[in-house]
């Protein structure tokens, strides 16, 4: 019985197997991309580092058992279907084939040795074994099954276009693999994040393809129910010889036809519905850590962003419709009241089970011109909900027809109302995206200036912390100089000012200060020089830099008027956490 399993002697045994190899994979590859954010977390110490949850490690046991399963199919499976195949093509093929089953062997038995030392003190050991499981199943062995494939699809001429295709795929599955590890090497504000992020769409895209291809061979070998030797002593039969007449031959034609329009149909709905699953489910993540690389769907989100606004730039006229946010859909309870901070029109808005003893002071972002739109009422409704704290959102005055300092003056004026109605600085953290971020910033030396008691904490996302220098942005555009002369009452204003620029200030004395900015972003520039700034005037402060993220994406965290659990963009939530964690650790009741 196991020899005839290990040494099938006609095509549709060896089918069997190759079908269930196609399957094997098309479910392990499915299911660890969706559930462990794999291969990326490879390439990512601190989850390896942290303790790992039964929905974790029982995915990985049984991706890690599959892939074993899979490496002795392959070798099977090469070793049978060289006998197809001229003596050249026959022995690379086998050659190949076994190569590859022994990098996916060998990296299954790392994988379980990683499981082991998941979360343990040796996760120095754990990175190393993880990063020589990436290369052996994520560079290595998909360039021998690209040598593997070729020959094959070639020499069976057995859907040969699908399986150039698929080969195609694994090349690119190579190449960005490659580019993932050049990224783990070298800073993070000079990786390149948008060539992994468009090599990994497009090498899901074409390994769907190759498992598309593996699927057919399966079926063609199956079809064939010949033995392996007489396929490749048959003579060659020519039309003459079979004495086919033209009825018979049209009808054939037209079978072909129809099974081929057929397959191609099966074969896009295949291709289609895995690649869209695939990054319509990319996982959240967990960790306390920086992603090593964008998520799939990031990478889709920002691609089409940048492809949209070169064809399709828009208006830059201000935004000033107001939202009203008990319109919109929360996967949890929470109240909006409008208040009137000395003349400020602001909102509080609270979750369920969040207490008065704290508060957030949310600056939202928007060039200085633009009001708060919906993602900024779903931003702070996080914000309450995951710190349990209140949050107040004032709408400051707006550029061009109130410039620089009429902003400035109302989130100061905000503040000192908090103040008034009874909440100690100790008590009051202050944070905000974009120019909320810079109005963050410069709030907060206001109040130094002024003499006031500081609050706990700022949280700045995307600051613009240097209006002097206009950094490019492949979104926003010209957006951004915009948004610096309305602002700047068109340079009537010094931009050196450090009210205007908090770049140029002195930060001694400020409060324990977290940054955030991605590395495709204008604000990236200013986010890392401002941390320095602040580092050396003795603040704490916490920096994060998001490899493949574009501006204020933690607003980013739906896609329409609705919040769900399942967020649209993984890295949104993640940062999202990040800010929170740093918030309980600084407010005070």
């Amino acid at each position: 019985m196991i020899a005839h399993w290990t040494r099938p002697t006609t095509t549709r045994s060896v089918g069997s197997i190759v079908l269930l190899l196609a399957f094997l994979l098309t479910l392990t590859s499915f299911t660890v991309q969706t559930t462990l954010n794999y291969p990326t977390l490879l390439l990512m110490q601190a989850p390896l580092a942290k303790p790992a949850g039964l929905q974790e490690v029982l995915p990985a046991l049984l991706a890690f058992l599959e892939l074993a399963a899979c490496s002795m199919l392959l070798i099977t499976v090469s070793r049978s279907l060289a006998a197809f195949l001229e003596e050249n093509g026959c022995r690379r093929v086998s050659i190949t084939g076994r190569l590859a089953g022994i990098s996916w062997a060998t990296g299954s038995g790392l994988g379980l040795l990683l499981l082991l030392l998941w979360s343990t003190t040796a996760s120095s050991v754990a990175f190393v074994l993880a990063l020589v499981l990436f290369l052996l199943t994520e560079i290595g062995a998909p360039l021998l099954l690209l040598s593997w494939t070729v020959i094959l699809a070639r020499q069976l001429r057995a859907y040969q276009a699908i399986g150039n295709l698929g080969a195609i795929g694994l090349l690119l599955t190579c190449l960005r693999s490659l580019v993932w590890e050049l990224n783990a090497f070298i800073p993070i504000t000079s990786g390149f994040y948008v060539a992994a992020g468009i090599l990994n769409i497009l090498a899901v895209v074409g390994s769907s393809f190759w498992l598309l291809w593996l699927w057919l061979l399966g079926f063609w070998c199956f079809r064939q129910n010949k033995n392996v030797h007489s396929v490749t002593q048959a003579p060659q039969v020519t039309r003459k010889d079979l004495q086919i007449n033209e009825t018979h031959i049209k009808r054939r034609n037209f079978l072909r036809l129809f099974a081929s329009v057929g397959v191609g149909t099966a074969g896009s709905a295949f291709v289609l519905a895995r690649t869209s699953l695939t990054i319509g489910n990319t996982p959240e993540s967990e960790s306390d850590d920086v992603p090593a690389e964008p998520s799939l769907i990031a990478s889709y989100y920002y691609v089409l962003s940048v492809i949209f606004v070169r064809l399709f730039p828009g208006n830059s006229a201000p935004f000033r419709t107001t939202v009203d946010p008990k319109r919109l859909s929360f996967p949890f309870a929470v109240s909006f009241e409008r208040v009137n901070a000395d003349g400020v029109p602001a909102q509080f808005v609270y979750a369920r089970g969040a207490t008065k003893n704290r508060v957030i002071l949310y600056l939202p972002g928007g060039r200085f011109m633009d009001a708060a739109r919906e993602m900024h009422f779903f931003l702070t409704a996080q914000l309450s909900q995951q710190t349990g704290a209140y949050v107040l959102m004032p709408q400051y005055r707006l550029a061009p027809e109130h410039p620089f300092p009429a902003g400035l003056e109302d989130c100061v004026t905000a503040y000192k109302w908090l103040r008034k109605q009874g909440f100690a600085a100790s008590q009051i953290m202050i944070a905000g995206e974009s120019a909320g971020g810079n109005l963050t910033l410069a709030t907060a030396l206001a109040l130094r200036e002024s003499g006031e008691a500081l609050p706990a904490a700022l949280v700045a996302i995307s600051p613009a912390c240097d209006l002097a220098t206009i950094e490019p942005d492949p979104i926003l555009g010209n957006k951004v100089s915009l948004a610096y002369a309305s602002y700047t009452n068109h340079g009537a204003v010094d931009p050196h000012n450090p009210l205007v620029s908090p770049l140029y200030a002195d930060a001694h004395g400020l409060p324990p200060t977290f940054l955030l900015a991605g590395t495709e972003e204008f604000a990236t520039r200013d986010t890392v020089l401002m941390a320095d700034r602040l580092r050396r005037a003795g603040v704490e402060v916490k920096l994060e830099i998001w490899p493949g993220m574009w501006h204020a994406w933690p607003l980013f965290a739906t896609d329409n008027a609705t919040l769900s659990q399942n967020n649209a963009l993984p890295e949104a939530q993640l940062s999202i956490r990040h800010i929170t964690k740093f918030m309980r650790q600084h407010q005070r009741t």
